[in-house]
């Protein structure tokens, strides 16, 4: 028997655990880890459902109501769990003139 779930894509999936349980992990990293069952938040794990098509390829798609259970039990049982952080820059010095590659270029953070 077939039934109608609705599912985010991976992309759409980070930004949602971005939006409700703040930058702690880098959710699209977490998320590819937690497929390879390579890691956990506290024990806790999120899989995908199946595949969609996004952009022309095809990738991991999380059904709504998983992923709403997996944000109301991390931020049970994780106290770094801050909903609504907004976005963090940060500030680096780069020479516009340094004609290498960018990823040659290894910027550290100044302190201000």
């Amino acid at each position: 028997m077939l039934m109608e779930v609705k599912v985010l894509s991976h992309a759409e999936t980070a930004f949602v655990l971005r939006q409700a349980l703040g930058p702690f992990t880098a959710w699209s990293y977490t998320l590819a880890d937690m497929r390879r069952d390579r890691t956990s938040i506290n024990g806790i794990v999120l899989k995908p459902v199946c595949k969609v098509r996004d952009g022309g390829c095809w990738v991991p798609a999380y059904a709504s109501n998983d992923i709403a259970r997996f944000i109301r039990d991390v931020s049970a049982r994780t106290p770094e769990a801050k909903p609504r952080v907004g976005i963090q820059t940060v500030t680096v010095e780069i020479d516009p003139t340094d004609g290498k590659y960018w990823k040659m270029i290894r910027a550290k953070p100044t302190r201000h």
